[in-house]
């Protein structure tokens, strides 16, 4: 019984840890997604609007700019989750309960779910909107095409 009560305890202070850190690593994160946003995001469009580059090159950015996008959303996803879990009540303090926790395992399962986009702008929906659909092979060239840029 002594050990079930250590385990028990010692979850309950790895939680209460958690929601003590929780307003700092939402800093953290925050910092982040503010890098990739402002500093990376910018440098890589400044790069490709004014730059003299070639074809293998504009592919090097291009991958760059993919990786800065990739990186953005492993810490929104982060932020969010973390925000599903606490609130800021008037007083300022973070708190939660367990529906709120319960929701946020919910939400968290959703995160993991196959991301779609819905564009803003018909013209770049008309010419792109092809490039984020899942088309089916068609051919062995296909096949091995995709095989070779994973």
């Amino acid at each position: 019984m002594a050990a079930k009560n250590q385990a028990f305890y010692a979850e309950l202070e790895r939680v209460s840890r958690f929601l003590a850190a929780s307003p700092y690593l939402l800093e953290e994160i925050t910092a982040k997604i503010s890098q990739e946003d402002g500093t990376v995001l910018q440098d890589l469009l400044h790069t490709i609007e004014l730059g003299d580059y070639r074809a293998h090159e504009g592919l090097a950015l291009l991958k760059d700019l993919r990786a800065s996008r990739k990186k953005r959303r492993y810490y929104k996803d982060r932020q969010q989750a973390v925000n599903y879990l606490l609130t800021k009540a008037n007083t300022g303090q973070v708190t939660t309960t367990s529906d709120k926790a319960q929701v946020a395992l919910t939400k968290l399962g959703d995160l993991q779910a196959e991301r779609n986009y819905n564009y803003r702008n018909s013209s770049l929906q008309a010419k792109y909107a092809k490039l984020l659909g899942k088309q089916p092979v068609q051919s062995w060239v296909q096949l091995f095409t995709r095989l070779r840029k994973c």
